[in-house]
């Protein structure tokens, strides 16, 4: 098995405004929400969506950034309970 780290193309832009940016906004949703709002079970909640949200973005900016199948079926692994526990 290689390093799923080492087959990304981290030339291709557009990937990054897809998802890398979006999951770089929820994480510091999370940490807005999780730091510095009052602590109620809505506002736990919402931070542990938002980081799960976040994960899920991060993975699915790796599955395309991916090169070949063996990562890009790796990262789908990764990001398949993330997705289950964002629902």
């Amino acid at each position: 098995m290689h390093d799923p780290f080492s087959s990304l193309d981290f030339t291709r832009w557009e990937i990054y405004a897809i998802s890398l940016i979006p999951s770089l906004i929820n994480f510091s949703i999370f940490f807005y929400s999780f730091f510095l709002f009052s602590k109620t079970r809505m506002s736990t909640y919402f931070a542990v969506f938002t980081l799960l949200l976040a994960f899920w973005q991060l993975t699915e900016g790796f599955v395309l950034l991916s090169t070949n199948e063996e990562s890009v079926m790796l990262w789908n692994k990764v990001a398949a309970p993330l997705i289950l526990f964002a629902m």
